[in-house]
This record gives C-alpha cells, sequence and structure tokens, in this order.
C-alpha cells in the first residue's frame, strides 16, 4: 500500500503510519523513494521497520522528516544543545 501512495499520490506531503505493524523496512524505503513530494513520514513503533533502515533514509532523503522514538529524542537533544543545554555529567554523592 506505502508503495501505491507513493507513486500515484505525487502531492502526497505528509503520510503518518504509526503503529502499523505490517509496516516494513522495504515499504518505508520504496515510499521514500517513489513520492518525490512527501516531506514528512511517521514510522512511531512500526516494529518491522529497523532503525539502521531510518539512519540510511535519513542520509539520503535530507528532505524529509522521518518521525521514529530515536529520531525525535534525536531532534529534540539536537534543539536542546542549540539553545545552550548542557548534559549535567555529576554524580550524586
Amino acid at each position: 500500500a506505502l508503495i501505491a501512495i507513493g507513486q500515484y499520490s505525487v502531492t502526497i506531503e505528509t503520510v503518518d503510519v504509526g503503529w502499523c505493524k505490517e509496516i516494513t523496512d522495504h515499504g518505508a524505503t520504496q515510499i521514500a523513494q517513489s513520492s518525490k513530494s512527501l516531506k514528512y513520514l511517521g514510522l512511531m513503533r512500526c516494529d518491522q521497520v529497523n532503525e539502521a533502515t531510518v539512519e540510511q533514509l535519513v542520509q539520503q532523503y535530507p528532505h524529509i522528516t522521518f518521525s521514529t522514538v530515536l529520531q525525535d529524542c534525536k531532534r529534540t537533544l539536537e534543539r536542546a544543545y542549540q539553545m545552550g543545554w548542557t548534559p549535567n555529567m555529576s554524580t550524586a554523592s
């Protein structure tokens, strides 16, 4: 289904398939490759999509925001660092 969405919906910008257990690495890769207008692909809790695949897609398609737990945490930390936040690494005695 994701492949068809990417191929036949040339103006689609947002696809959120979070919690869809049947989404695979292949499906996520195919929609990223085939949909030229895609800007956001929500993959939260798509457990058959490997995080290594998502990392590769992030590198190959920087114009698409990929949403997974790890990717969202990375973006949040990046914004915090940009705003001057530094982690407190001291331990309590």
